[in-house]
């Protein structure tokens, strides 16, 4: 993983460079090289740790899933059936009855926000009476 992850960098670096010698000169007299060196450091670091990051994540995950699902096995045959029936029938039956919790909540947002604003107004109303 180290030679992909190297190579990467060195072609971001290496267009990076190219990019610099491309510029007009006016562009390094307006900027301070050490802001500009900080910057494509940190950039290329941020980059490289992205990348770094996404390269585990692809290469980790399709072994860690059958891995789990093995010790699963492994462990206990009847609890891992157990769980996988009931992510089936939780997903099944949430499915169902998404619509009304969505429904309910949307209108508990609206009242609350309509009570918001009328006691914002009512406040507004209370205070210019006042003065």
């Amino acid at each position: 993983m180290a030679p992909v992850r190297n190579g990467m960098i060195r072609d971001i670096r290496r267009q990076l460079f190219d990019k610099m010698l491309a510029l007009p000169l006016a562009y390094f007299s307006d900027e301070r090289k050490g802001d500009l060196m900080s910057r494509i450091t940190a950039d290329v670091q941020e980059v490289e740790s992205s990348i770094l990051n996404m390269l585990e994540v692809v290469f980790r995950e399709p072994i860690i899933i059958p891995g789990s699902l093995a010790f699963m096995l492994y462990v206990s045959p009847p609890l891992t059936g157990f769980v996988f029936m009931l992510l089936l029938y939780g997903r099944s039956h949430w499915r169902h009855r998404a619509k009304p919790q969505e429904e309910f909540f949307v209108g508990a947002r609206t009242t609350g926000r309509a009570g918001f604003y009328s006691r914002r107004s009512a406040g507004r109303h209370a205070y210019h009476q006042r003065v």
